[in-house]
């Protein structure tokens, strides 16, 4: 069999017309007994239908009736790469065209190659990594344990770094300098309570990977995980954390049933954050800036916390209160 791919040169191209550009045949870096099948199509029309849907994809609605969502950024792709996120379609300028092949080597996700214009069309904001993906979304629930969903990293962590970086690492933690940390004895849990800024989701998942959260449950959020923001401001981080998405209702009684300590962050709260034992399993409950928590995250399986407000605000931003929060956790168990 042929190899060699077909390639229709972009200079000839008319506006308009899609040509197919073969199948392109690539060694599996993981199995070197098998070869992955990679089809390549070349895309040149702002009336084609697959843009038309892809650019749709920033619909909350469409995003849920599809089950599909966008990732724009090499950083965020290849993040959820190692997490064992699907890709199913990847749109690249034809310089980007073999990080695309390598990134398809898992998932034989389709690879479009376009021009500038129509990627600038597709990605959320301005953006120039030059690719962006179209993944499937994973489904956020407890298991049939009850238990949180794991990460389905399907790829060899540090085999996908060697290969999407270019440069060998022996571990993960190579690429930051420090050691990992085990934080299994006091496992430390986040719930966002009614957030509706994608933004400020993306930046707490963010904080909570860096802290070694072992996982989030987005309480009745009334904005969607997989809004193009969130996977932004979180850097891709929100592929790395088990997460549930779940009411109240439900995020309250599998603490408990998890004998999990309950600390909900509140204004008039009636322990300082700092003079909180965090040395146990706990799970620290943030509610909107304008809201706060429902009363639901009141009563005597409740501790509530407050961190100091010295000027005239009298509540920080969730994000900057989980922070605060989350690294004095991680600093009372270290």
């Amino acid at each position: 069999m042929d190899n060699r791919q077909s390639r229709c040169p972009a200079g000839k191209m008319s506006r308009g017309q899609d040509v197919l550009r073969g199948r392109h045949f690539i060694k599996c870096m993981f199995q070197n007994t098998e070869r992955a099948l990679i089809m390549e199509t070349a895309i040149t029309s702002f009336s084609n239908l697959k843009i038309k849907n892809t650019i749709k994809l920033r619909e909350s609605n469409y995003r849920r009736e599809q089950r599909r969502f966008l990732i724009d950024g090499l950083r965020e792709i290849e993040r959820a790469e190692l997490c064992g996120i699907q890709f199913l379609e990847f749109f690249v300028l034809e310089s980007k065209i073999e990080t695309a092949r390598n990134l398809s080597i898992r998932s034989n996700a389709v690879i479009n190659i376009v021009s500038e214009l129509l990627l600038q069309k597709i990605v959320f904001g301005n953006r120039n990594d030059g690719i962006a993906a179209v993944a499937q979304t994973p489904i956020n629930s407890f298991d049939r344990n009850n238990n949180f969903p794991k990460i389905k990293n399907t790829l060899n962590p540090l085999n996908s770094l060697n290969r999407l970086t270019g440069f060998h690492v022996e571990s993960k933690n190579e690429l930051c300098n420090k050691p990992a940390a085990d934080f299994t004895e006091f496992p430390l849990y986040v719930v966002l309570e009614g957030i509706e800024k994608p933004g400020n989701i993306g930046a707490v998942f963010r904080t909570a990977d860096g802290a070694g959260v072992n996982g989030i449950i987005l309480a009745d959020i009334l904005t969607d995980l997989y809004n193009p923001n969130v996977v932004r401001s979180s850097l891709g981080t929100l592929f790395s954390i088990p997460v549930v998405e779940t009411t109240s209702v439900n995020a309250r009684e599998w603490l408990l049933k998890q004998d999990i300590k309950i600390v909900a962050a509140k204004c008039d709260g009636e322990l300082l954050y700092t003079n909180y034992d965090f040395k146990k399993p706990t799970a620290i409950v943030l509610g909107s800036e304008a809201n706060g928590l429902t009363k639901l995250w009141n009563g005597k399986n409740v501790t509530s916390i407050k961190i100091p407000m010295n000027g005239i605000a009298d509540s920080l931003n969730v994000s900057t209160a989980a922070s605060i929060l989350l690294y004095e956790a991680r600093r009372q168990t270290i």
